[in-house]
């Protein structure tokens, strides 16, 4: 059997449909792949920014035609280029796993200087969810800036945009899976675009924006196989290689942005992830009737528990501040052991001057992260608050590093990975928190969980406990003196939620 597999003409496009050929083969090597590609017409307009564009499915009606007229068998798109409303006649059959979803920020290091010295950072990108959510809270992630950010409208392919953003003297904003695509290369024929793409990083200052304020575009990451709908056979064939949870949360991104009437011209992004502990589900932007979206959350199957005899002082903590078990003391931190490598900040403390020598900076959340950026060191990125296991997330952005992870004395860090102890936790010889009488935990570690069971072993054994994804919560599961298993929350204030939707007194 031959398959006809067609896209777009473009590197990244290419890399999809071998991607996915390559899958195919796989998983049935009896079958024969034959490319075919074409620009849309989409790639034919770069004058127009795609927010002005009246036409839904710019770069995908083409290949449409295609498929309902029998000329070829299957397309492979870019899930977010397709418009949300169904085809007739066609259909998506499958999705292989997702990359990462987020974007990526890229400047010229000449440029990023100039910006600290007061000139305008100039921002290539044109989709209004991206100036929507950075506008204000780009600069909290920037090292020493106090500059203004302007941001201009860009078209083109991944090497053309990279090539205008030196030209243009601007920084770039792009999603950071077309720009993996292109660094991991494959195939001969993409040699010359990875090398470009990898020199143009090597010129450039990088950040992996977090989710949390900028949540994806709807299918981001996400590749759709597009065929007819009668086509039995592929749904056979393409039933084998199809992610089932990429697909669903796909669909359930793109139903959100269809009831705001979807389009390039949406200020929303919507991200739907699923990870072992749960779902994460976050929606940020603002409607076209200038209506705010702000929702966050970890969806996942919770305990039937009645928190109607439970007073809000019971709780600890309500404040983040009162979970202040130990004074952090520095170590000496050799400089000369992070030169050269990508470093993991599992949590912030005093000490880190010589973090300037590492080749990369990433961080286990965004709050370490803006403490980092206001002690005037450049983040590349976080973990998201998900915890440790996100570094395979990272992706070839740190291809060839070693990493370390920075950490107190006592902490620990994932096989493959360097510990190296920059500060010391020395328990507080007073004002210590107050756990007598309280039944509901929020832990931020487990050094603060072992230390509390140490002073109230009966509080916490008997007490409803949860914690953030990670190490924390790994620890707490093992604990055998606990008599309810831990539960994982997103953040503090979504546990906080959670006890108040089954009946908290706010009393």
């Amino acid at each position: 059997m031959r398959l006809k597999i067609a896209s777009r003409s473009s590197d990244l496009a290419r890399w999809q449909a071998y991607r996915v050929g390559e899958a195919i083969q796989s998983a049935h090597p009896e079958i024969e792949i034959e490319y075919f590609f074409k620009s849309s017409f989409g790639d034919q307009n770069l004058d127009l920014p795609l927010a002005q564009m009246e036409s839904k499915g710019v770069f995908t009606q083409d290949f449409y035609l295609d498929l309902k007229e029998g000329r070829q068998d299957l397309v492979v798109h870019s899930w977010k280029d397709l418009p949300v409303e169904e085809r007739e006649g066609t259909e998506i059959a499958a999705t292989l796993d997702r990359a990462d979803v987020r974007d990526i920020f890229l400047v010229p290091k000449h440029i990023w200087k100039q910006a600290q010295e007061g000139e305008t950072l100039k921002i290539l990108t044109s989709s209004p969810r991206r100036i929507f959510n950075l506008e204000n809270e780009l600069p909290e992630l920037l090292p020493e800036f106090s500059g203004k950010i302007s941001f201009v409208p860009v078209r083109g392919n991944i090497p053309s945009r990279l090539g205008k953003m030196f030209k243009e003297n601007a920084g770039l904003i792009l999603a950071k899976a077309a720009f993996d695509r292109m660094l991991t290369g494959g195939r001969e024929e993409f040699d010359s675009v990875k090398s470009e793409v990898r020199k143009h990083l090597s010129e450039c200052h990088f950040m992996v924006l977090p989710l949390e304020i900028n949540p994806s575009a709807p299918a981001q990451g996400a590749l759709a196989i597009e065929i007819a709908s009668h086509r039995e056979d592929l749904k056979e064939i393409l039933s084998k290689i199809n992610d089932p949870k990429c697909f669903m949360n796909v669909e359930i991104e793109r139903e959100i942005l269809k009831a705001h009437g979807g389009g390039c011209h949406q200020k929303i992004g919507v991200t739907h992830l699923t990870k072992t502990f749960g779902v994460y589900h976050i929606e940020r932007g603002e409607s076209e009737n200038g209506i705010s979206i702000d929702r966050k959350e970890l969806l996942k199957e919770r305990p039937n528990i009645s928190f109607k005899t439970l007073k809000k002082s019971e709780v600890f903590p309500w404040d983040p501040s009162e979970n202040s078990w130990f004074d952090r003391k520095p170590l000496a931190l050799s400089s000369e052991k992070l030169s050269g490598k990508a470093v993991l900040v599992a949590r912030f403390a005093e000490g880190l001057e010589g973090l300037d020598r590492a080749q990369q900076v990433w961080t286990s959340g965004l709050k370490t992260w803006k403490k980092l950026a206001l002690e005037g060191f450049w983040v590349n990125g976080c973990f998201e608050g998900f915890g440790e296991q996100e570094i395979e997330w990272v992706g070839p952005v740190a291809e060839g590093f070693s990493w370390i992870k920075l950490t107190h004395e006592g902490g620990d860090a994932p096989e493959g990975i360097e510990k190296l102890a920059y500060y010391k936790l020395d328990a507080k010889s007073s004002a210590l928190p107050d756990l007598k009488g309280k039944k509901a935990f929020f832990w931020m570690s487990s050094s603060s969980f072992e230390k509390a069971y140490e002073l109230y072993p009966a509080e916490i054994s008997e007490g409803f406990h949860a914690c953030g994804p990670g190490r924390t919560f790994d620890h707490l599961s093992q604990q055998s003196v606990l008599k309810h298993p831990p539960e994982v929350f997103i953040s503090l204030g979504e546990f906080h939620d959670f006890l108040k939707r089954n009946g908290l007194s706010q009393s």
